[in-house]
C-alpha cells in the first residue's frame, strides 16, 4: 500500500477508474482509495481493513464474502449493488448510499451509518447491532427478517417500508 498511497499524495486531482476490474480474495490493507471509481467490479471474498473509500462508487458493483474492517465509507455509493454475506465492522457508512441495493445476509456491526439511505433496497436478514443509525433512510425497503440490536434509530425513516418478521432489539 506504501507505493501506491505515496503515488495518491503525489497525484490528488486523479480519480483512478477501477470499473468492471474483477478481484478475488484480494486483502486491501492501508491504501488510500478515497473517490476510486469501482463501478460494475467484483470483489469474491476480499478483506477491507484501515483503509479509506470515502467517496468511492460502488455502484452495481457485486461484492461476495467481503468484511469490510475499520473502514471509512463515507459518502460512498453502492446503489444497485449486489451485496452478499458481507460484513461491516466498526465501518464509518456516513451519508453513503444504497438505493435500490441487493444487501441480502449482510453485518453491520459497530458501526456509523448515520444519514445513510437505503431506499427501495432488500435487506433480507440484514442485522445491524452496536450500530448508530441516526437519520437513516429506510423508505420502501424490504427489511423482512432483519435484526436491529442495540442500534440508535433515533430519527430514522421506516416509511413504507416492509417489516415482516423485522426483530429490534434496544437493551
Amino acid at each position: 500500500s506504501g507505493s501506491w498511497n505515496q503515488w495518491r499524495r503525489a497525484n490528488p486531482a486523479v480519480r483512478p477508474n477501477l470499473a468492471g476490474v474483477k478481484f478475488y480474495r484480494k486483502n486491501f490493507v492501508g491504501y488510500n482509495l478515497q473517490g476510486v471509481n469501482f463501478r460494475d467490479a467484483e470483489f469474491g471474498f476480499c478483506t477491507f481493513t484501515k483503509l479509506n473509500l470515502s467517496g468511492a462508487n460502488f455502484e452495481k458493483a457485486y461484492l461476495q464474502g467481503a468484511r469490510f474492517t475499520d473502514v471509512l465509507l463515507a459518502n460512498a455509493k453502492f446503489d444497485t449493488a449486489f451485496i452478499y454475506g458481507v460484513s461491516f465492522t466498526r465501518t464509518n457508512l456516513v451519508r453513503a448510499s444504497f438505493s435500490r441495493a441487493d444487501l441480502e445476509l449482510d453485518g453491520f456491526d459497530d458501526s456509523d451509518i448515520g444519514n445513510a439511505s437505503f431506499e427501495h433496497a432488500l435487506l433480507t436478514g440484514a442485522y445491524f447491532s452496536n450500530s448508530l443509525l441516526k437519520q437513516a433512510v429506510f423508505r420502501e425497503a424490504n427489511l423482512r427478517d432483519a435484526f436491529f440490536a442495540r442500534s440508535d434509530l433515533t430519527g430514522v425513516d421506516f416509511t413504507g417500508a416492509q417489516k415482516d418478521g423485522t426483530y429490534f432489539l434496544n437493551k
